[in-house]
């Protein structure tokens, strides 16, 4: 009964979506009416950051939040009424939104500075936009040092959220240097002896 309850609902759900001419073909695709049930959105191209990324799941996670800015910095919990501050907690000189917290801020600039030493990038300072696009390029290649870029990338954001909190909550802030080891350490234990070595330059 309930397979056939099952059965009965998929075919309005066809009805609904006009495939049943699609059914009536001599040769069928179960992608094409995959395609259409899914139906059109918005193709992001940092996707592969997030998806195709060997970083800790919850790096990951805060970095999918950053990239769909829902991130709860102060700058918003300040619009919702949550709190009367929206200073940035690591430098105290602006208001905390996600582009000011993980680029524009000087202690956070510091940390991905440092892994972008680290992996013998050119050093440049960079906007949200900017930053996210150079990673989203990154993550397209299939080169070690491509991929411990993006995983560095992650790694980073999360360090620099994880040390947020720790300030926000605790009064607790690392150094660079310490900052720098926890995220080295992160990404050296999820990567493969091929992608490490390009850590020990």
């Amino acid at each position: 009964m309930w397979s056939m309850k099952k059965i009965l609902e998929s075919r309005a759900i066809f009805q609904e979506l006009q495939i049943t001419s699609m059914l009536q073909q001599q040769e069928f695709s179960i992608k094409k009416v995959y395609k259409v049930m899914l139906g059109d959105h918005e193709h992001v191209h940092w996707k592969r950051v997030a998806c195709n990324n060997k970083a800790s799941p919850k790096a990951l996670f805060v970095t999918w939040l950053i990239l769909h800015g829902r991130l709860a910095t102060k700058d918003r919990l300040f619009t919702w009424g949550i709190t009367n501050d929206d200073h940035c907690p690591l430098c105290n000189e602006a208001s905390e939104s996600i582009s000011h917290l993980f680029f524009e801020c000087p202690f956070s600039r510091a940390s991905w500075n440092a892994c972008q030493q680290q992996l013998k990038e050119v050093v440049t300072v960079r906007a949200l936009t900017e930053e996210i696009n150079v990673v989203a390029l990154k993550s397209k290649r299939s080169g070690a040092k491509a991929q411990l870029y993006c995983m560095m990338f992650a790694e980073t954001m999360y360090q620099i959220w994880l040390q947020r909190n720790a300030k926000i909550f605790g009064g607790l802030m690392l150094d660079t240097v310490a900052n720098f080891r926890q995220i080295c350490f992160r990404v050296a234990s999820r990567c493969n002896e091929c992608t490490r070595k390009f850590m020990l330059w």
